[in-house]
């Protein structure tokens, strides 16, 4: 039995899509992803939704897990 383990530096986009591509074509394996970040991604440029009210969390793209 091969065991995979992935690490993965960043959560950017880059980071999220590398993860989420990773996960649909090999359940199994493990990932890890290292991050500075405070929050779970969200697309960068949808800040200004907060700004004009919305909830952080109502612009999250990808749930946290």
């Amino acid at each position: 039995m091969i065991f995979l383990h992935v690490v993965i530096i960043g959560s950017g986009h880059a980071g999220i899509t590398a993860a989420i591509t990773l996960r649909q074509n090999a359940e199994d394996i493990k990932i890890s992803m290292i991050t500075e970040d405070t929050y779970p991604h969200y697309p960068r440029p949808s800040i200004y939704k907060i700004i004009l009210g919305k909830k952080p969390e109502e612009i999250l793209r990808f749930p946290e897990e």
